[in-house]
């Protein structure tokens, strides 16, 4: 409502009483995002610091605003925005269940803190004090600074009881107009700016193209900032997850690359086991073929000695058979002939058999190497094949764990690239921040030594001051207590003298009332039995200068007797019963009333008068009793009606008492140790005159209610009399 107001000014100016955070619930953020500026007053030092820290640039007062300057007794309620300066406020929150430190603010004034703009317009103002709005407004003092708009949170704290009329006709009397309410603060603007009011015609609506900040601690604000962060979180979760993921896919190619890595190496370790399992086959097999070819060579012995062996037995048998041959040369020389091709035919065949079986060998040795050169060709071409395989296995994986590497590099080189970037710019961010840092320390510096200067002087002023005040103090009261010294003698002799005239009046009144108990005792039992004859012979006894009347009269019937008691029974009984010593209380319509109205009423009259006045109403049972019993205890009538005044109904009613306060602060004056029994002394010493002129008004009223007294019990005499009379001319 304010924006739209105001929207058309730039760069304007603002005070915010009350002002609390800077940032949550805060009406005076928006203005300062827009270039406005101001002055803020807020006595909670939380608060106050977060201000200073959030707003360099404007005016924080640490303090309470109130009708004087003075220091002021705070309830700070932290973390909220109901700390309040009324005591009975801060109980109520208490009941509710907050927590309320109370600490000591010093108080300012409206009209200082107008001072402060320096003639600026001030476009708004803002009073949010929890219940301390009167006394804020009647610090406005004559001020001539006229707000443009004035808003004022106009219901008790925690409710919606609007409690405007207790101070609005401040600002009617200022030049002020009631223009809206938006269920918690009223907005008033000034006469002068009367162009306003045009925007205050309809609540906030879609036509303002209102935005809500996300800062307030309002229902549907928490309600954006919840789902806000939810989705937030929701996307922190799924980044973090994207990083757990990222992590743990770097994790899988790292135990990938390293899997791979061992598989090469195994596949390797498997390739080189294969090569020396061959080569190892092949020296085996070597060794096997040696061993046959040792084996050949000695069955090619063995087949060598045969033969030579069979070549020798045939030479042997040939040279038998040539003895033979030589003994028996007679004999055929066919058979010799025939021998001899024989033996030629089996020496050929002989050389046959061994030129193939040298042929065999040479063929099964050549089927051997060949088969060898075969077999260790075939072993080459696999080991050239699985060292291929195992090359390109490992150029493959090579590759894969480059471009793996290269990735992870790229991704890192992108990741210190925005480290650096970041870092620099929190470098940036760090310098500036340690160059308003310096200024504001130097600010500061100069700030703390003109106040420390400041400071100072005060001091010396001030201890010349208490010097002086303490030296005036002395001699004052030196003389008061002379002078009290003097009067505390005339006191203590008014005082006995007082005691002994009160002490007479009393036992005279005591007197009074004793016979007049008596009088009107016996004359209600006059009529109810034959032995009242002499009653009213001994009540006369009792005043010597009654009325004398002669028993013959009183002797007629009894049913005159009778009937003159009922008589008096039914009228003057009733006329007697209503005397009251007290003065009538007038219930005025007008609600005004004047503290000496209450001060002259006693007892139940005093209680009854409070309740018509202040409540408006009879008093009821409980209450009745309450103040009745605090009356009887002696507690000061002041002090009631303040308590009776101070309640919510009594508020609501807005009935006030003329010097009622006044007659509080003397009260609280007077309770202060030693000084406060000195002030009252004086007090008394002053006023013995009054105090002298009470003590005569009750000796006069004393007096009188005994005439009274004596003239009604004449006159039931009389009629008594008459009433007999009139019995016996019957």
């Amino acid at each position: 409502m304010l924006w739209r107001a105001l929207a058309h000014v730039e760069h304007g100016f603002y005070i915010d009483i009350g002002a609390q955070d800077p940032r949550v619930d805060s009406v005076s953020l928006l203005f300062y995002e827009q270039g406005w500026r101001g002055i803020h007053v807020e006595p909670t030092p939380h608060y106050a610091d977060a201000l200073r820290q959030q707003r360099p640039d404007e005016t924080v007062i640490q303090a309470a605003v109130a009708n004087q300057k003075d220091v002021l007794r705070f309830y700070e309620i932290p973390g909220t925005g109901i700390s309040t300066a009324d005591p009975n406020i801060a109980a109520q929150h208490r009941e509710r269940g907050f927590d309320a430190h109370e600490i000591v603010v010093p108080c300012t004034t409206l009209e200082s803190v107008f001072e402060l703009s320096a003639g600026r317009d001030i476009h708004w103002l803002k009073i949010d004090v929890e219940g301390f709005e009167r006394q804020v407004l009647e610090s406005w003092n004559d001020a001539l600074a006229r707000p443009w708009i004035v808003v004022v949170e106009s219901t008790w704290p925690m409710t919606q009881i609007e409690c405007h009329e207790d101070w609005e006709s401040i600002l009617v009397k200022l030049g002020y107009c009631a223009v809206y309410f938006d269920g918690l603060n009223r907005y008033y603007v000034a006469q002068q700016r009367s162009e306003l009011k045009q925007a205050f015609r309809a609540p906030p609506n879609v036509f303002d193209d209102f935005v809500l900040s996300g800062e307030s601690n309002a229902p549907f604000h928490r309600g954006i900032v919840e789902r806000d962060r939810a989705a937030l979180d929701a996307v922190k979760a799924e980044l973090q997850q994207l990083d757990r993921d990222s992590q743990a896919r770097i994790r899988e190619l790292g135990d990938e690359f390293e899997s791979l890595g061992r598989r090469s190496a195994e596949q390797e370790r498997a390739a080189l086991e294969k090569m020396l399992a061959a080569e190892q086959a092949f020296r085996s097999r070597e060794q096997q073929w040696a061993a046959r070819d040792r084996e050949r060579s000695y069955e090619h012995a063995l087949i060598r000695t045969k033969l030579e062996d069979t070549l020798k037995g045939s030479v042997l048998r040939e040279q038998d058979a040539r003895r033979q041959l030589l003994e028996a040369s007679g004999k055929a020389e066919a058979a010799l002939a025939a021998q001899a091709r024989e033996h030629a035919e089996r020496e050929r065949r002989f050389a046959d058999a061994m030129q193939a079986a040298q042929n065999e060998i040479r063929a099964y040795s050549e089927a051997l190497r060949q088969r060898d050169a075969q077999t260790e060709e075939k072993l080459a071409h696999q080991a050239l094949s699985l060292r291929k395989e195992a090359e390109a296995e490992r150029a493959r994986l090579a590759a894969i764990h480059g471009v793996q590497l290269a990735e992870l590099r790229r991704a890192h080189l992108d990741e210190r690239a925005a480290q650096r970037a970041a870092v620099a710019r929190l470098q940036t961010e760090h310098a500036t921040l340690e160059t308003r840092h310096d200024s504001f320390v130097h600010d500061l510096e100069r700030e703390k030594t003109t106040l420390v200067q400041r400071y100072e002087n005060l001091l010396r002023e001030s201890e010349g001051q208490r010097i002086r005040r303490e030296q005036q103090a002395a001699s004052d009261l030196s003389f008061l207590q002379s002078r009290l010294d003097r009067r505390n003698g005339e006191y203590d002799e008014l005082r006995s003298k007082y005691e002994a005239e009160a002490d007479a009046h009393a036992r005279h009144a005591r007197v009074l009332v004793e016979r007049n108990a008596e009088y009107l005792w016996e004359g209600y039992r006059l009529g109810r039995a034959e032995k009242a004859r002499g009653l009213f012979a001994r009540a006369f006894s009792f005043v010597g200068h009654g009325p004398k009347i002669d028993m013959r009269y009183l002797a007629p019937s009894i049913e005159a007797k009778r009937e003159a008691a009922s008589a008096e029974h039914r009228v003057d009984r009733m006329k007697m019963l209503k005397i009251n010593f007290q003065p009538e209380f007038v219930v005025r319509e007008d609600g005004k009333y004047n503290l000496d109205d209450f001060l002259s009423l006693h007892d139940k009259n005093f209680v009854r008068a409070a309740y018509l006045a202040l409540l408006q109403r009879e008093p009821d049972e409980y209450g009745e009793r309450h103040y009745l019993n605090r009356v009887r205890s002696g507690v000061s009538k002041v002090v009631i009606l303040a308590d009776i005044q101070n309640s919510k109904e009594a508020r609501r009613r807005g009935v006030k008492i003329a010097h009622l306060k006044s007659a509080v602060f003397v009260n609280k004056l007077f309770g202060i140790p030693v000084i406060g029994g000195l002030i009252q002394g004086a007090y008394f010493f002053f006023s013995v005159n009054r105090h002298l002129k009470d003590l005569r008004a009750l000796e006069n009223h004393l007096i009188r209610m005994g005439e009274e007294m004596q003239q009604h019990y004449q006159g039931y005499v009389e009629s008594s009399v008459k009433s007999q009379g009139t019995g016996s001319g019957k």
